[in-house]
């Protein structure tokens, strides 16, 4: 391993904290001339819309768990308003849900972690002040989580309260 291959591998590491021995290698893959961006995520595959919380995506939670559903699930009635069956468009929610979705989500967040080790490297350009100032970012938000979790029951409980005054 090269000086640049152990560099990179450092701000890799201290990007993204306590799971680095999953992403790193993975990441490193993803480096490499002509590699694939594609490999499987089961978080994403089971829980996408905590996992980019968790991950500290925001702005990727915002498209891919809201603003690609809704457009997918447009396509999906106007496809029904043309006589398609309505079986496509289920096929089309699911297929983008659970299998392109957890296909790239891996490279979403590789890409994420690249933005900050950028954002990071402008400011400084020696390795070791690069590496202790990812170390201090947050690397998850268990926060956003809770806050998740407790948006989404207090609508259940909402929309359960007035089907049941109905």
């Amino acid at each position: 391993m090269n000086a640049a291959e152990s560099s990179q591998e450092r701000l890799y590491r201290a990007a993204v904290g306590p799971r680095a021995d999953f992403y790193v290698p993975l990441f490193l893959k993803f480096d490499e001339a002509g590699a694939s961006g594609r490999s499987w995520s089961w978080p994403a595959f089971f829980v996408s819309f905590y996992w980019f919380l968790y991950r500290r995506m925001f702005g990727q939670w915002t498209i891919y768990c809201l603003l690609i559903p809704i457009a997918v699930a447009l396509v999906a009635a106007i496809l029904a308003q043309l006589g398609v069956p309505s079986f496509v468009g289920d096929v089309l929610c699911l297929g983008y849900a659970f299998g392109l979705l957890p296909l790239t989500a891996n490279h979403l967040y590789y890409r994420a972690i690249q933005q900050r080790i950028a954002a990071v490297r402008e400011k400084s350009r020696d390795v070791a002040t690069q590496v202790s100032t990812l170390e201090a970012l947050p690397h998850t938000s268990e926060v956003a989580i809770v806050v998740a979790f407790t948006v989404v029951a207090l609508l259940g409980l909402a929309v359960g309260l007035i089907g049941a005054s109905q």
